[in-house]
């Protein structure tokens, strides 16, 4: 028994895949049908609390150079976000990269206006990213950071069945007081 998707939307480009060998979400693109499973390299970081976040991403980024190097660390935000850079950057291999940090400030559709990304930009990166989602390394990890993201936003949902979320939320009255502990 297998089912029959089509990737572009045209009856000729067809891919059989068995339904009983893999559990799948799927979420449908304009012209496009994507099968979309969790991955243990890609993060999405929200919430209301930016320090948390930049506490979190400074753990890492620490942790992960000390493994295995600054030089294979890489960010990206509003300033720098040449998507063909990016694209490169996430699915490309090295000879000498053994593991890659990508952070990607702004994605997938950030309201603050320090690191909001244009509408147009976003979109062609959905495009690129999602359709080599597929052939993703797991040697590569992939960190989206939103503080505010856009819940509306297909890139959003896609991403919340596919990224493992992580939401850093101010914390009340009582969480206060652990924290500062």
């Amino acid at each position: 028994m297998s089912l029959l998707i089509s990737l572009r939307g045209d009856k000729d480009n067809h891919a059989h895949a068995p339904l009983f060998q893999r559990a799948f979400f799927y979420c449908y693109f304009p012209s496009y049908l994507y099968y979309l499973t969790m991955k243990d390299n890609v993060f999405l970081f929200t919430g209301s609390s930016n320090y948390l976040v930049r506490q979190e991403i400074k753990k890492r980024k620490k942790s992960f150079a000390e493994k295995y190097g600054e030089q294979y660390i890489f960010s990206f935000s509003s300033d720098n976000f040449d998507i063909p850079a990016i694209i490169d950057t996430i699915f490309s291999g090295g000879l000498f990269v053994t593991k890659k940090l990508v952070i990607i400030f702004g994605v997938p559709g950030d309201k603050v206006s320090d690191n909001k990304i244009s509408a147009s930009k976003l979109e062609q990166f959905e495009n690129g990213f999602m359709s080599r989602l597929d052939y993703l390394s797991a040697d590569t990890i992939v960190l989206f950071v939103s503080y505010d993201p856009d819940k509306r936003l297909r890139l959003y949902k896609a991403l919340g069945d596919v990224a493992q979320t992580k939401e850093f939320n101010t914390p009340n009255a009582p969480g206060i007081r652990k924290f500062m502990k």
